[in-house]
């Protein structure tokens, strides 16, 4: 008779129940003995326990280092983010910038308002007659203020408002510039703001950018530094309404070794000589943000694989 009834309905004997799996499960539950789950047996690798920690703490990485050139503090608020890197990925919300009117003695802050240990800006100038920019010289202008630009991007106290520059417009080009040290190895791009903001002319502003030893002068040419350039033309309202590459700031990529510095300088060409330093923006590559989250995917990917 019970041969007949289906499977499902199968009825098993005192002798039989032990030995089926789902018996196997209530026997061990009542005895406190509850069989684990595959995935709660699953042990994480070592090889995948950094994508792990990484996955915990990828919303705290995503900085970067963010200098504000000029007299005026930016002030808080809706103009802290409007910058050129703020506007090539929108998704970048750091606020926080290191006014830079002289060389740092303190250690500088992340756009998140970290101290970045170790972390120092040192600001410097080449003169009319020689193109190696000399740390230990201070440009001679500290008060650039914007007389000629109020609006779009350039209203209230924007980091592309203000800035610092040297000497006069004549002879040769000039570089205005800076070093970091204390940066982690690694490349990095840097975005910079350079413009004369007093002034409407037919000029261009040559940006180099390139690894050096700290507290050493450097000349951006010999050197064979990257560099990015920037046109400005004689039109009234010319690339005020928005933030474009190439138009009034350029991006650099840079790659430092360990306990290499950074050094960044700026030239004229045309009807301006004198380079410009507005604001500038150091940024990771790939951003930490974004490695954190292509460590998630490899831990993903690699407790699939395991189960």
């Amino acid at each position: 008779m019970f041969a007949s009834l289906p499977l499902r309905f199968k009825i098993l004997f005192p002798s039989q129940r032990r030995r089926h799996p789902r018996w196997k499960f209530l026997f061990a539950s009542a005895a406190g003995k509850m069989p684990q789950s595959p995935v709660s047996r699953m042990k994480i690798p070592p090889f995948l326990l950094v994508p792990a920690i990484l996955c915990a703490t990828a919303a705290l990485s995503g900085a970067a280092l963010m200098l504000d050139f000029g007299p005026d503090q930016v002030a808080d608020g809706a103009t802290e983010l409007k910058s050129p890197y703020h506007t090539a990925n929108p998704t970048f919300t750091g606020s926080e910038w290191n006014r830079i009117v002289a060389d740092s003695t303190t250690d500088l802050i992340d756009s998140s308002g970290v101290t970045m240990t170790g972390v120092r800006a040192n600001i410097g100038a080449s003169t009319d007659t020689t193109s190696t920019v000399s740390l230990t010289a201070t440009p001679s202008g500290l008060g650039l203020t914007g007389t000629a630009f109020s609006g779009d991007i350039y209203a209230g106290t924007s980091v592309g408002r203000d800035g610092i520059f040297s000497g006069g417009n004549s002879g040769t080009a000039r570089y205005t510039a800076f070093q970091i040290t204390g940066l982690a190895a690694g490349t990095y791009d840097i975005y910079v703001a350079s413009r004369n903001t007093n002034n409407n002319e037919n000029y261009t502003q040559q940006v180099y950018a390139g690894a050096g030893v700290a507290g050493t002068n450097f000349d951006p040419v010999s050197a064979a530094y990257a560099s990015g350039v920037i046109t400005y033309v004689n039109t009234p309202g010319f690339a005020t309404s928005a933030w474009v590459a190439g138009q009034n700031y350029a991006v650099v990529r840079v790659d430092l070794t360990a306990g290499q510095a950074l050094n960044v300088g700026v030239k004229g060409g045309g009807a301006e000589l004198r380079g410009f330093l507005n604001s500038a923006q150091i940024v990771a590559v790939p951003e930490p943000t974004a490695a954190a989250l292509l460590g998630c995917g490899a831990l993903a990917f690699g407790l699939r694989r395991r189960r």
